[in-house]
């Protein structure tokens, strides 16, 4: 069984334990489980079900003993090859889907790649299942008494931030004009104008896009301060966003978190670009700190007014209710929840409101699947908020996109979506959290557009149902020669493609080129010299690189074929230092190899168009249209074996205390117990 995040493997455990134990083994794999030297392949025969994520499954399959687990999976059963069955509470539409046609198209795609010949939805019993699960009433898109909030008149924080903003971008103008007049980069004019409303999520994205785009810079210096400038841009943006539904306080906080990282401290010298931009905040935003207040109601937002509104009411009328507000970002989750504890909405306490967010794991993958989480909240965080959350400790939960989809949360009576919206599945799905008797779903909207989103996926959502309704009109025969001839045609396409990347590669067969660090142009090494191993890891296996590079020792850990050791980061010009981080570093198979990361990079294309060096953040597309890349071959590893010693044996030896301490660790956590499931009678 395949489920869409990491939380859903131990919820599918428990759910399947409670009705199978008895005659059937299951077992769930999310990456963070220990993990022996035989890999998850014997662990995935043994079972009956095995419930993982996607990205396991993936991982298994690029395993070198991929072709044995696979025929052993296939061949476990006589009979036909295992059905293909999907579960889901909405079917996608596809991007920018409008009419019947083109969505019909879309499901029937959906259907050919998973081989399934028919759609089925309950319809004879549908009676019994509206009177046991109650959908919720949507409330505040068509209801006067909810209506769209607005904006303060006059808000001199916000005033302060937009200030902040427009004499950054007083001072990046000039330079991109200057920049687009010598044609040192190829600029649209619309690429240089920034967006007249500085809290759009567009602004957003053109600061990003225009980040991207300054990293090709050849002039270092002005490159960094363009970049530092944008970066205190997304600072100031964020923050406009949590001025607009929280008290003020919080925006002020988080940036003061932010500031205090970029401050340098360099005896005394205000002329760097970091301190300047210090000085702007402390002169606009940091001089009116007496007027922030951690305690202060915000009720002069009128979004913020209304959100209090609507929990006093909820919560004087049924005070065992359970809500679900929807927003954006972590960081306004943590931070609305923190606010509604502080004021004491809810039942005049200051712990009746919690938080849930997705976390950010980073998937190291060399011939098994291991992982570490990097922020957000870990699996067991989440399962004791949605426990609290259930049982009544916590009577609201603040939530990201986490909440909308599989998790059982069979509590809740009200959604609230805090001007916040996304396509028509999250309406569906956020509307099916709340499965208690008279639940209702509110959107409380600043934007316009998050109004109109909200009435588009409406729409969406009707439509769905009908093409729905129109596949079910089909007899089993007539589904099935629609979805084989589907199944045709797109394996046509899928041929068509293979020819033209093969002809791609033969294109590309003898290139050669320079890659350089992204940041301060240096050479690392050429692409002659990088490999793939174990599928997705991109190596460099020129011995020399040792001399380029500086390598540290970073967060040994063990994996099952390999133990990642360390980082790697450049070490500049003869100029000045760079240390860019240029990826990590692996023992494999008793040598330690750098692997390089696409987007700390350009290839130093002299014979392009443009002559100048090229930018790719994925590895994917560098093969794709720069040059091919070879897998690793023993004859790589032999050259490799001994370059790190030959270059510094006491780096190599510090290395391999630190591999064998990886190893030691690793087994140590694999002796530890897994947590038990707790099964409900």
């Amino acid at each position: 069984m395949l489920v869409p995040t990491i939380p859903l493997v131990e919820q599918q455990c428990i759910m399947l334990n409670r009705y199978l134990r008895k005659t059937f083994w299951v077992d769930g794999m999310s990456g963070s489980e220990p993990v022996d030297e035989n890999g998850r392949a014997p662990n995935v025969l043994a079972s009956h079900v095995t419930v993982f994520t996607p990205q396991i499954f993936i991982n298994l399959l690029r395993n070198i003993r991929r072709d044995d687990l696979l025929m052993r999976m296939l061949h476990r059963f006589d009979g036909p090859k295992p059905q293909i069955v999907g579960l889901t509470a909405s079917l996608p539409l596809g991007a920018g889907r409008a009419s019947v046609d083109a969505a019909l198209d879309h499901m029937m795609d959906l259907c050919a790649k998973l081989s399934a010949h028919s759609i089925s939805t309950v319809r004879k019993y549908m009676e019994n299942l509206r009177y046991y699960v109650k959908p919720p009433v949507d409330v505040g898109i068509y209801k006067t008494k909810i209506k769209r909030a607005h904006r303060p008149e006059y808000d001199s924080f916000s005033q302060s931030l937009e200030i902040c903003m427009r004499k950054i971008e007083l001072a990046i103008k000039p330079e991109l004009g200057r920049i687009a007049e010598n044609k040192i980069l190829n600029f649209k004019v619309e690429e240089t104008v920034f967006p007249a409303h500085r809290n759009s999520t567009r602004y957003e994205s053109f600061v990003g896009g225009l980040k991207n785009r300054l990293i090709e810079l050849p002039d270092d210096k002005l490159k960094h301060q363009l970049i530092k400038m944008l970066e205190h841009l997304g600072y100031y943006y964020r923050a406009l966003c949590l001025s607009d539904l929280l008290p003020n306080w919080y925006a002020y906080s988080y940036l003061c978190e932010n500031m205090t990282k970029e401050i340098v401290h360099d005896a005394g010298d205000r002329t760097t670009i970091q301190n300047q931009l210090a000085k702007l905040f402390e002169k606009f935003v940091k001089s009116d700190e007496l007027n922030f207040k951690e305690n202060d109601s915000g009720e002069e937002k009128e979004i913020l007014k209304m959100l209090h509104t609507i929990l006093l009411e909820q919560y004087v009328s049924d005070p065992a209710s359970r809500t679900i507000i929807f927003v954006t970002t972590r960081k306004l989750a943590q931070y609305l929840s923190h606010h509604l504890n502080a004021v004491k909405i809810v039942d005049r306490t200051s712990h009746a409101v919690g938080f849930i967010t997705s976390f950010t794991y980073i998937y190291v993958y060399l011939g098994s699947n291991r992982s570490s989480a990097l922020n957000g909240q870990t699996t067991e965080e989440q399962r004791t908020v949605i426990e609290n959350f259930n049982q009544g400790t916590l009577k609201v939960l603040v939530a990201t996109s986490v909440a909308e989809e599989g998790l059982d949360i069979s509590a809740c009576n009200l959604i609230i979506k805090y001007n916040n919206t996304g396509s028509e599945r999250s309406l569906i799905q956020r509307r099916g959290r709340a499965r208690a008797k008279h639940s209702k779903s509110i959107l409380l909207a600043l934007d316009g557009s998050i109004e109109e989103k909200e009435l588009e996926n409406i729409q969406k959502e009707h439509l769905m149902r009908r093409c729905l309704e129109h596949i079910q009109t089909k007899s089993e025969n007539q589904m099935k020669h629609l979805v084989e001839a589907k199944i045709k045609q797109m394996k046509a396409l899928q041929e068509a493609n293979l020819v033209r990347e093969s002809e791609k590669k033969r294109s590309l067969e003898g290139k050669c080129y320079d890659l350089k660090c992204r940041l301060c142009g240096s050479f690392i090494c050429k692409s002659s010299s990088m490999r793939i191993a174990c599928d997705n890891h991109y190596v460099c296996c020129d011995p020399t690189i040792w001399e380029r590079i500086d390598a540290r020792v970073h967060n040994a850990k063990s994996l099952a074929i390999a133990t990642l050791v360390g980082k790697l980061h450049c070490k500049g010009t003869d100029e000045s230092d760079c240390n860019e981080v240029l990826g990590t570093i692996v023992k494999l198979y008793g040598a330690f190899l750098p692997t390089i990361a696409a987007k700390a990079i350009m290839i130093d294309d002299k014979e392009g168009l443009s002559g100048r060096p090229q930018y790719e953040k994925k590895w994917d597309s560098i093969t794709t249209d720069k040059f091919c890349v070879e897998p690793i071959t023993e004859f790589d590893l032999k050259v490799m074996l001994n370059s790190l010693h030959s270059y510094s044996r006491e780096q190599h030896l510090q290395f391999e205390a630190e591999a064998g301490l990886a190893v030691k660790r690793a087994l140590t956590e694999m002796k530890k117990e897994k947590r038990q499931f707790v099964i409900e009678e």
